[in-house]
């Protein structure tokens, strides 16, 4: 902002004295030839005349030649030159130019020289004084003509006086005696001649002296002028730049005066424009201060911070939560504080965010994401400390059996009384994180291991105690599998694996207890090794089947969509979810045949429906990160699509934000691709995971799917509300459409109306159902809610 000011304005003498050297010497070279023209004049009058006397005492051959060689070789010469110099400068440079003068004045003096040498009577003294007369007045008159070069003057001065002095010397007697005045004469005639030139290098010096400094004149004027208009810009830019900032900006003096604010600033603490005008820092500090929670330490920062030079950043919480970055430097001018700046801004929705990236929107417990981050943590502070680190793995038993029997809200509230008791169990230093589901993770330091046999007895004590659920009571039991830092792993994947796996045999013992991890439990692997099998030979043998929730415009109630839910029917187990078999597809090339079968039945069934003249809808499908880093997934798609004739238009693929929390470059790359193809993208369980705004804008989604999770309690719950609030808020800033899942009440409907969510799906609309349900609802008025309550009603067995 201020390098304008750091240019000297000031002049480089050295430069400016070579550029008039060189402009002085052009400036001679020019005035030489403008006096040109009457040297040849008087040249060729005085050599007529000087013929004329000579003619009857000297050879007339003689003669002749000499006024020959004087006006034709000497003085018609020099007009082409002269020519040449004023139209076509450009052909020589000033000293070529300079050099050719030299020469023709040269042969002029050799002319002369010749005159009072050779051609000097000598049996006339008369017509010697003639001779001498005239060599005087020649070599006086061009002492003048040719004095702006010196040098020029000598050329002509030497050869033409020069040979009369020799000549004088060579006669003897009393010759010898004017040879001695003509010596006399040569070196008044050299002083002169250096007098005269000084005199106009002299002048001409200073005239470009004087035009010089006007010129610089108008040069510092203008640059005075340019950097002033620099300057209005770039305060008008600075301007214009704080005014569009989101943070509030605001300047005060010592004094305690206000020197600058800008809207922004206003508008975040609700003051009035004219109200700051009038006021000092005081008066303002009186005015906003209640607005805050703590008002004296707010109060007493400003005031420890005034003729201080430190910078200061805090956060300020807001009684009506919002929260603000505070950020203070001093006001530098001249070496000296002259004040402070403050700039406020408004952090609310990021912290927000934030926080719901980091946490369980359900429990409030630290979610996956922020699981990893405390473990590593924490194996740090037991590495420094040569302590150990329990890691609970906790899985709460038939909890299925709560959403079946009670319905998802009593399961979500037994979830967050679960959390509740688990904090207790442990000190707040220790870290109780949702792993997922009814899954739950504890990281325990300890040194002893007694300390993680009792906390391990403490929690199967406190979860087994009665929970008083929708106006009954329920007892539920959990399995607790253990891992211990150094002994069971030395990383946060291992430690967790070796947990889960210790409560998977917590569970085939019984449930209801917890096992440390060992060696024997090798045989979880084999379990899921038999369970890959199983998944192997359930897609040769047709033992996979897909029911379709539908989706809803929530303005104006129109079937648009619906999601293809994958289902196995295994013939030991019975119906399995996708919870209970993807994780272990996920970890071979069978994720990607179950994927491919899917898309090819989805797409066929979505293009039936098309060619029974049903209306058409979108076909939305989950696929996970690992599905996505596939070489051939594109291809999966492409083929499903080119073979099932299907638009892709009418295909969506949803994805969890653990996806874009990868940040690979090969998913990044995918979707993309995706994009291009024109196949709808959106990100789903929104708000239960980690995704920052910069994700959002950057991957080419069009669609926000909120978490049940958020759902079920949005109209109970204020922080479920605002969440929702929030998310949707959020969406449709970035232009991207909301989906509600998991809408089973009116109450939950008519919350997210207002709100103005896109679209929704769950329960209270149609569960999961078979393809020729969906026909029937596809055939159904949007209005016939008479129908659509049918529907649910005989298809609740797919709950």
């Amino acid at each position: 902002m201020y390098r304008i000011f750091q240019k000297p304005l000031s002049i480089k003498n050295k430069d400016i004295f070579d550029k008039f050297k060189s402009e002085i010497k052009r400036e001679q070279i020019k005035l030489l030839y403008q006096q040109i023209p009457i040297a040849i004049i008087g040249e060729s009058l005085a050599a007529v005349f000087l013929g004329m006397a000579l003619w009857h005492v000297i050879n007339n051959t003689l003669v002749l030649i000499w006024l020959f060689y004087i006006l034709v070789f000497s003085d018609l010469l020099k007009i082409p030159l002269l020519y040449f110099y004023h139209t076509k400068k450009e052909l020589f440079s000033d000293k070529d130019w300079l050099n050719l003068i030299y020469a023709g004045i040269f042969i002029s003096g050799v002319a002369w020289g010749i005159a009072s040498s050779i051609l000097i009577p000598t049996n006339s003294t008369p017509h010697q004084i003639y001779v001498v007369f005239m060599i005087t007045g020649v070599t006086a008159a061009a002492n003048v003509l040719y004095s702006p070069v010196q040098l020029a003057y000598l050329f002509f001065l030497f050869p033409s006086f020069g040979l009369f002095t020799l000549w004088l010397f060579l006669q003897g007697q009393i010759y010898v005696l004017l040879g001695i005045c003509a010596l006399i004469y040569i070196f008044v005639m050299l002083f002169v001649s250096y007098y005269f030139s000084q005199q106009l290098i002299s002048t001409l010096a200073m005239r470009f002296k004087i035009t010089n400094l006007s010129s610089v004149k108008m040069s510092l004027e203008e640059e005075v002028s340019t950097r002033t208009e620099e300057l209005e810009k770039l305060l008008a830019l600075t301007k214009s730049t704080l005014e569009s900032t989101a943070d509030g900006i605001l300047v005060v003096n010592l004094k305690g005066n206000v020197e600058y604010f800008n809207q922004q600033f206003l508008d975040m603490w609700n003051i009035p424009p004219d109200f700051i005008k009038e006021h000092n820092d005081e008066e303002i500090i009186n005015f906003v201060v209640n607005q805050v929670k703590d008002p004296d330490t707010f109060v007493n920062k400003i005031k420890e911070l005034y003729n201080h030079d430190q910078e200061s950043f805090d956060e300020l919480h807001f009684k009506d939560g919002k929260i603000f970055e505070r950020y203070s430097k001093p006001h530098w001018m001249y070496g000296q504080i002259v004040g402070r700046v403050w700039s406020f801004r408004d952090i609310t929705l990021r912290v927000r965010l934030s926080y719901l990236a980091n946490h369980d929107a359900l429990t409030g417990l630290p979610n996956r994401t922020s699981l990893y981050e405390r473990i590593e943590q924490t194996i740090n502070y037991a590495q420094r400390t040569n302590s150990s680190l329990a890691v609970f793995f906790i899985d709460v038993d038939e909890f299925k059996l709560i959403n079946d029997n009670l319905g998802h809200d009593a399961g979500d509230e037994l979830l967050q009384k679960i959390a509740l008791r688990l904090k207790k169990c442990v000190r707040e230093s220790d870290t109780v994180a949702r792993f997922g589901g009814d899954e739950f993770v504890l990281l325990f330091v300890t040194k002893s291991h007694k300390n993680t046999l009792l906390i391990a007895k403490k929690i199967l004590d406190k979860i087994s105690k009665p929970f008083k659920l929708t106006a009954q009571e329920v007892i539920v039991t959990s399995s607790i599998g253990i891992s211990v830092y150094p002994k069971d792993g030395s990383d946060t994947t291992t430690l967790l694996k070796n947990a889960d796996m210790a409560m998977y045999l917590a569970k085939r013992d019984g449930r209801n207890n917890f096992q440390f991890y060992n060696g024997a439990i090798n045989e979880q692997s084999s379990r899921r090794l038999s369970m890959q099998t199983r998944i192997y030979n359930a897609l040769k043998n047709q033992e996979f089947f897909i029911l379709y929730q539908p989706i809803y415009d929530l303005k104006n109630m129109r079937l648009i969509g619906a999601e293809a839910l994958l289902r196995w029917k295994q013939p030991d187990l019975g119906i399995l979810m996708p919870d209970d078999f993807i994780p272990i597809a996920e970890e071979t090339d069978l994720i990607n045949q179950l994927g491919e079968w899917v898309f090819r039945h989805a797409c066929f069934q979505n293009k039936t429906w098309q060619d029974m003249g049903l209306p058409p809808i979108c076909m939305a499908i989950n696929v996970s990160w690992k599905q996505l880093k596939k070489d051939n997934f594109i291809q999966i798609v492409q083929n499903a699509i080119t073979d099932s004739g299907l638009s892709s238009e009418y295909l969506e693929i949803e994805f969890t934000e653990s996806t874009v929390m990868k940040n690979s470059a090969k998913i990044d790359t995918v979707l993309q691709e995706i994009s291009r193809m024109g196949i709808r993208m959106s990100i789903d369980d929104f708000g239960t995971g980690y995704s920052s705004l910069n994700s959002l804008r950057s991957f080419p989604v069009s669609k926000l799917k909120i978490d049940r999770g958020f759902v079920s309690g949005c109209t109970t719950n204020g922080n479920d509300a605002s969440i929702v609030e929030t998310i949707i808020s959020l969406a449709h800033s970035l232009k991207l459409r909301v989906l509600a899942e998991g809408v089973d009440s009116t109450d939950k409907a008519f919350f997210l109306r207002q709100l103005h969510c896109d679209e929704v799906q769950g329960f209270l609309y149609s569960p999961p159902i078979e393809p020729q349900k969906m026909v029937e609802l596809l055939k159904a008025p949007p209005s016939s809610k008479h129908n659509r309550r049918s529907l649910v009603a005989r298809n609740q067995d797919f709950r």
